[in-house]
């Protein structure tokens, strides 16, 4: 499995999550070889479609992933001029409570829709060649909001341990960012941390009781980790932690 993989080895880019700030938005980017691996997992009769629909309170009726359309619950990933490209925008919380739960749930959901089949591709090209604009640096699973799932890449753990001791301000902005636009609340500066510990540990921290993202204990060196969730109980603090590592990827490829 991919989130395994590379954990071990430079693994060929499956997929890229981003993040755009104005208005803030996730930037989904599939590479056409895993999307021709998953396919046949992508189907309209799929068992994981009424796993996911049910996980989030959604009707299984949705748009499935296709080159050149939009797709999702409620089509929230939105087409670009670029093929394989993809643009969802960030929930407002300027509707009614209902209207808003459930456009996040719909994007948690349609990105767990795509991530699932990627995430099950076998044998995925491995190269010592690859650069990181050339590799899959982390891989997300989310099961819920409350089960989210993040292993990160040999080479991405080896750029954070370049920065052990310091912290990443723009991730930590991003997910004040977005936080403030899903929860319509501007909380304190200080909530949000983006701490990178020894050997390249990252750990993210945001409202709610000791809410984040950190590592795995059983940690091996010179490879990847996963990192584990901590209270995270809401659509709102799901989201605001993908939004920071689509930032993390983006400041690694910007430096490679």
């Amino acid at each position: 499995m991919l989130n395994f993989e590379i954990q071990k080895y430079r693994i060929k880019r499956a997929y890229h999550i981003g993040f755009l700030p104005s208005p803030p938005q996730l930037v989904l980017e599939v590479s056409d070889w895993a999307l021709e691996l998953a396919g046949p997992r992508l189907v309209p009769d799929t068992p994981a479609i009424k796993v996911i629909a049910g996980s989030y309170d959604l009707m299984p009726d949705v748009v499935l992933p296709s080159q050149d359309v939009s797709w999702g619950w409620g089509n929230v990933f939105k087409a670009t001029n670029e093929p394989l490209l993809w643009i969802a925008t960030i929930p407002r919380d300027d509707s009614s409570a209902d209207e808003w739960e459930i456009a996040s749930r719909k994007l948690l959901a349609s990105l767990q829709l795509i991530l699932l089949p990627l995430l099950l591709v076998d044998n995925p090209p491995r190269s010592e060649s690859y650069g990181l604009s050339e590799q899959q640096l982390l891989t997300l699973e989310i099961l819920r909001w409350d089960g989210l799932s993040v292993n990160l890449s040999r080479d991405l753990v080896f750029w954070l341990s370049e920065r052990s001791g310091h912290s990443l301000p723009l991730v930590s902005l991003t997910m004040r960012v977005v936080y403030s636009q899903l929860s319509h609340h501007s909380a304190p500066v200080f909530d949000f941390d983006s701490e990178i510990g020894n050997d390249g540990a990252l750990h993210l921290t945001i409202p709610g009781d000791r809410c984040g993202l950190d590592p795995d204990f059983n940690r091996m060196p010179g490879r990847g980790y996963e990192l584990q969730p901590h209270n995270v109980d809401s659509p709102i603090q799901a989201l605001t932690l993908v939004a920071g590592l689509a930032r993390l990827c983006d400041l690694a490829l910007a430096s490679d």
